[in-house]
């Protein structure tokens, strides 16, 4: 290979299998990523029970779920949740299953309205304990 000045190393690679005029082009390549639709947030909801991808990607969306709140949350934040859907006393409980716990009962459609009403309030609670003023009043989690 002949040396490019301003250039350290130039290389190519030829696959003595790949015919080289059936090779896409960089064009065809982003043409085609350019059509192929993107996945919608919509397929997590779970909703093709026939797709076993479907299943996965449910099952993914709920593990993810479950290290969010074990990652991002302390123990008493979860606890505070829990008792918020009165689903009962979580002072035995490991907080790996507090999040288990949270994440199947929010999964659940029919909670859907107050799960939406308690992140809409923890929402508010970490809006005014931002603010220099409202942050003194605020001890909720």
């Amino acid at each position: 290979m002949p040396r490019r000045e301003k250039e350290n190393i130039d290389y190519t690679i030829d696959d003595p299998d790949t015919d080289h005029a059936k090779r896409p082009t960089a064009e065809e390549i982003m043409r085609h990523f350019e059509e192929t639709p993107s996945p919608d947030i919509s397929d997590i909801d779970g909703s093709d029970d026939d797709d076993d991808e479907g299943n996965d990607v449910t099952h993914d969306y709920h593990f993810s779920r479950i290290q969010d709140y074990d990652l991002n949350y302390n123990t008493k934040q979860l606890g505070s949740i829990y008792e918020y859907y009165k689903l009962g006393n979580s002072n035995k409980l490991k907080k790996i299953e507090l999040a288990q716990l949270i994440v199947a009962f929010e999964n659940d459609e029919e909670n859907a309205d107050l799960v939406e009403r308690r992140q809409t309030l923890w929402f508010y609670m970490r809006e005014l304990k931002n603010d220099p003023f409202t942050k003194k009043y605020i001890w909720a989690p």
